[in-house]
């Protein structure tokens, strides 16, 4: 098998995931300036076997036209952009799921260790759609982060989306589907950081802030757990009839 001459910058990550930023050797990858064309950011999982760590030492050449292969998420973006996709998987109804999430002033109470403030600035229609919020989250990073939101779709039991600005510039979006007793929540996350300390070092940190998102959806869906058991046993306890 024929291999590309990389270069690549690799880091070890918790949770098991490691990342490589990998760059192209071939002259046809190359610009008129022999710039680099194409990079690949590569989040991979490593194993473990008698204690000792064991990660793949090169990569094979793409097919003329295709894209590196990569084991579970390859992106090819600018440092500067960061796209996420996020599973969850609860014990309950998509509309208990959507009640939660559709309220973002709630977020400070039910999810506290990311969400510190939690303002409207614009009230939506009847059915929140045009609402726009101000936020003021944080990671275990030092830093924090400004932001806001508009609601632009609600579509009962399936869907959430929204438009961000502020120290990142994209979109967001919920997805809810049903499997018996069982809701699958999946969150989409694709946005391009305006913050200086994000922007101006996302080259060589890319990893490190991804990581923090990590830990932040982590946080959020063991808070949204709990925040669920409590509404439903809430729900039992009232009396029927």
């Amino acid at each position: 098998m024929r291999m590309a001459a990389l270069t690549a910058l690799h880091f070890y990550l918790p949770s098991g995931l490691w990342y490589s930023r990998v760059t192209s050797a071939h002259s046809s990858d190359t610009g008129a300036n022999g710039v680099p064309a194409h990079e690949s950011f590569c989040l991979q999982r490593f194993t473990w076997s008698r204690s000792i760590l064991t990660v793949p030492t090169s990569l094979p050449a793409p097919a003329s036209g295709s894209e590196w292969p990569c084991k579970e998420q390859c992106l090819t973006m600018s440092a500067q952009e960061y796209h996420f996709t996020t599973r969850w998987h609860f014990r309950g109804t998509a509309q208990e799921v959507m009640d939660i999430l559709e309220d973002p002033t709630d977020l400070v109470r039910w999810w506290p260790s990311v969400y510190l403030e939690v303002v409207v600035i614009r009230r939506g229609d009847e059915d929140r759609i045009g609402e726009e919020i101000a936020l003021h989250t944080k990671g275990w990073l030092p830093y924090t982060l400004r932001w806001q939101l508009r609601t632009t779709e609600i579509i009962p039991q399936r869907k959430i989306a929204f438009d961000v600005w502020g120290d990142f510039t994209g979109r967001g979006v919920w997805l809810f589907e049903e499997e018996a007793e069982w809701v699958n929540v999946t969150y989409e996350w694709h946005v391009r950081v305006n913050k200086p300390l994000l922007r101006y070092f996302s080259i060589l940190l890319k990893p490190i802030f991804s990581a923090n998102h990590h830990w932040a959806m982590k946080e959020g869906e063991k808070s949204l757990r709990r925040e669920l058991s409590r509404r439903q046993a809430q729900k039992a306890r009232r009396p029927t009839g």
